[in-house]
């Protein structure tokens, strides 16, 4: 597969759509010395490195969902990502698996019948010219009324978070060529075929659905592996990403909920009897709160940039006060940051004041990290500033809460989700995967506001404090010193005070999560729903 994937488009400057530039097809040429199987049965292994229980999973098959060659979803990121754990010396580390398509039946129980058929709809050439054609004409008819004789629609504002995305209700379609590039002619073939669809703010081509069908049977693969005890930890370079995907609609770029799907089968075939899915993307994962919001089984926990609902998704759904519904109430955790231009110093007061207690308390048996690195500094979309040593250091205290809980250092799995800067989403898969390998934080390079932090102790974090609030913009030159288990020098600074906006945040959070969780101080006498509700159901 995948040398006639590479073959198809040698001696092209650019392929795809127009997507990949030179340096990109070089890598495609390199990477087809790998020999992929047809995973469309099973999952193949396409290198194994001994002595090490964590998996790498990707599928260059994924590349060939492609768009509109300015789109932040790009094949490129994928590439970028695989490219730079291969310069720097990880892939040998790992055991390397290939992908393998999920089947119908594991999507729809969380996604409905008509959802499959949905994404399905303009997947094959001839399916898909149909559809384009069909599009276009509507199109044309739409801006021949309204005298726009633009393609796309007109005075559609775009949504914050988005970059320049237009949106709309109905289906809209995307720059016009001749025929999509790298594809055949056929005889009487007219001129009217786009090369992509888009369908609110998400886009189609002919490979669409096998991409997302790729995307999420391999991370339930890297899934079934890790519970069944041959791979420690794993992560998955996927695409296209999942979390915003909802029971019945794609949007945001997302397809399939590949880690909703992830969870729902480690649940309901592996047996696992708690999951929790930690989700650091800027986004909100909307669809992954909302395919759990009644479910105590799978705690949901989102830090995401949020701004009274502002920013994309654009719903109030996002906030602090939606904690999940019956059963499941208190089960949902959203940690939304009013501001943006947060960094490392936000986001680890936020895990070890918040995320860290409450995982502590719940006690899974399985992490899944919805990996969105479009919080990085240096993100199109995103307007955050984290650097790949701060994704380390959340991906490490999720390491540290199942050592504390279970006495294991795996069962975390990481899938790829947002993130739109190559290089920055390179270098954050990165330092989060040397994590899963077991290296401590001295190993990922380290930004000059944190430069020689290492690792704060364990016996420093919340998970020894009882949820005592730690306040970092008061941590000790001592304690910043501290020499950690592993680390080969002590470290010497400590991080940028926390912003007071994030501070007020993190404390608004947890007064309203310690009505449900007893590992935050009491509420006060008179606040309602002094129950601590999701507590009790764990310990029943």
């Amino acid at each position: 597969e995948r040398e006639r994937f590479v073959r198809k488009f040698r001696g092209k400057r650019k392929c795809i759509f127009n997507l990949y530039t030179m340096e990109e097809e070089t890598l495609l040429q390199q990477l087809g010395s790998l020999s992929i199987e047809d995973n469309s049965t099973r999952s193949s292994q396409i290198s194994v490195a001994p002595s090490t229980t964590t998996g790498l999973f990707y599928d260059v098959r994924m590349t060939e969902h492609t768009g509109p060659d300015s789109h932040p979803e790009r094949p490129a990121r994928v590439l970028g990502i695989y490219r730079r754990l291969q310069s720097e010396g990880v892939i040998t580390r790992c055991r390397v698996f290939g992908g393998r398509e999920i089947a119908r039946e594991d999507v729809e129980r969380v996604h409905g019948p008509k959802h499959w058929d949905a994404v399905h709809a303009y997947e094959g050439e001839a399916k898909y010219v149909e559809h384009a054609r069909k599009e276009r004409q509507e199109e044309a008819i739409v801006q021949e009324k309204n005298g726009n004789t633009g393609t796309g629609p007109s005075g559609s504002p775009p949504i914050d978070g988005l970059g320049t995305m237009t949106v709309g209700p109905s289906a809209q379609v995307g720059v016009v060529d001749p025929l999509p590039k790298g594809k055949e002619v056929s005889p009487g073939a007219d001129d009217s075929v786009p090369s992509y669809i888009e369908v609110f703010d998400t886009y189609y081509c002919p490979q669409t659905a096998a991409a997302a069908r790729l995307a999420a049977g391999t991370a339930a693969d890297a899934v079934r592996r890790v519970v069944g005890g041959e791979l420690r930890n794993a992560a998955c370079i996927v695409r296209p990403p999942g979390h915003h995907a909802e029971c019945n609609k794609a949007m945001g770029f997302c397809f399939f909920n590949n880690v909703a799907i992830c969870a729902r089968y480690a649940r309901d075939v592996l047996g696992v009897q708690r999951v929790a899915i930690f989700d650091f993307d800027v986004h909100h994962g909307n669809g992954t709160q909302n395919l759990f919001y009644e479910d105590p089984s799978v705690l949901f926990m989102s830090i995401h940039r949020f701004q009274g609902g502002s920013f994309y998704p654009g719903e109030p759904d996002g906030g602090h006060t939606f904690l999940g519904k019956g059963r499941g109430k208190g089960f949902n955790i959203n940690i939304p940051w009013e501001e943006e231009g947060y960094g490392d110093g936000e986001y680890v007061h936020a895990t070890d004041n918040i995320v860290v207690p409450i995982l502590t308390a719940f006690r899974p048996e399985l992490i899944l990290i919805s990996g969105g690195f479009d919080a990085s500094k240096g993100d199109p979309l995103g307007g955050m500033r984290v650097s790949p040593w701060g994704f380390g250091y959340m991906t490490r205290a999720l390491r540290g809460v199942l050592q504390d809980t279970c006495g294991k250092s795996g069962g975390i799995v990481l899938l790829l989700e947002g993130g739109y800067n190559v290089d920055a989403i390179s270098r954050g898969f990165e330092a989060c995967t040397r994590v899963l390998l077991g290296d401590d934080l001295s190993t990922v390079p380290l930004p000059a506001a944190v430069s020689g932090m290492g690792e704060i102790p364990l016996s420093d974090r919340v998970t020894r404090s009882k949820g005592k609030n730690v306040d970092y913009n008061a941590l000790s030159g001592k304690q910043a010193n501290r020499r950690t288990s592993g680390d080969k020098k002590p470290t010497k600074s400590k991080l940028k005070p926390v912003k007071p906006k994030a501070q007020e945040t993190v404390e608004v959070c947890r007064n309203t999560f310690s009505r449900y969780w007893s590992c935050f101080p009491k509420p006060d006498a008179s606040s309602p729903e002094r129950t601590w509700e999701a507590s009790k159901a764990i310990k029943a």
